[in-house]
């Protein structure tokens, strides 16, 4: 998905501005009385980002701190490809979701928002790190367009290190959260690459349960089962029956 991940992300980033009123553009100029909010422990770098153009207008000096890159490098189909290839599709979901709960805000409450979710990110030197991304209006008109956005990027590798991604729009001013959102599979995840007879077999072998008694549990050939767990391995990358369980366990996949 590396290769189309920007070209779709910057087709739902458009969606966000729409045809925002000339007239009716506002700055959220107050925002910094809700930035306490946005930080968590860890490091940090933050930014302004232009949704029309899919582009950083401002990425502080910080990132190289967080992952490696001199901030001159870093723009966002860059930022995007570095993104871990089991949470892309999270990063599109999340995207696009988020781009239907502001639609259904009323008038005026996008700046009482913000939206949060977490996902995987490639450093310099090759390893991984989780990012909280924390982003509110920055630039938007009374309509429901958004033009700009102010963002910040935690590593909170040392709170969550394993784990599925998780969407929540955190309410400001006293507007009511919503924590742990669902989100439409238009972009399928990695466990959606398996079918439903294999996560049942998946599922005995959490139990600790080998291939013949799965295959009498389900009624099936044991050479099938055999069939199914190496079609499993194949699709998670990995070369063992506990390689596969852990990852499925951490990436939530049953």
């Amino acid at each position: 998905m590396t290769s189309s991940l920007f070209q779709e992300a910057t087709r739902i980033w458009k969606e966000f501005s729409g045809q925002p009123s000339a007239t009716g553009l506002r700055f959220e100029l107050d925002l910094h009385r809700t930035m306490p909010g946005f930080f968590a422990l860890g490091d940090e770098y933050h930014y302004v980002f232009h949704l029309a153009d899919g582009s950083f207008e401002y990425l502080s000096p910080d990132v190289e701190t967080v992952l490696g890159y001199p901030a001159a490098q870093v723009d966002a189909a860059f930022l995007l490809s570095a993104i871990h290839p089991d949470d892309q599709p999270y990063f599109l979901n999340f995207t696009h979701r988020t781009r239907s709960f502001l639609a259904e805000l009323g008038p005026g409450q996008l700046p009482h928002y913000k939206v949060r979710f977490d996902f995987r990110v490639r450093r310099q030197d090759g390893s991984y790190i989780r990012i909280l991304q924390q982003a509110a209006a920055l630039h938007h008109d009374g309509e429901g367009n958004l033009l700009r956005i102010f963002g910040v990027h935690t590593n909170i590798t040392d709170i969550k290190e394993h784990g599925v991604p998780v969407l929540s729009f955190i309410g400001l001013n006293g507007a009511p959260s919503h924590i742990n959102v669902e989100a439409e599979r238009i972009y399928p995840l990695p466990g959606d690459l398996l079918t439903r007879r294999e996560k049942e077999v998946l599922a005995f072998l959490m139990e600790g349960r080998n291939s013949q008694q799965i295959a009498e549990a389900l009624k099936l050939r044991e050479g099938t089962v055999h069939t199914h767990r190496k079609n499993m391995l194949r699709k998670a990358g990995v070369s063992n029956s506990s390689q596969l369980i852990v990852r499925a366990i951490r990436e939530g996949w049953i």
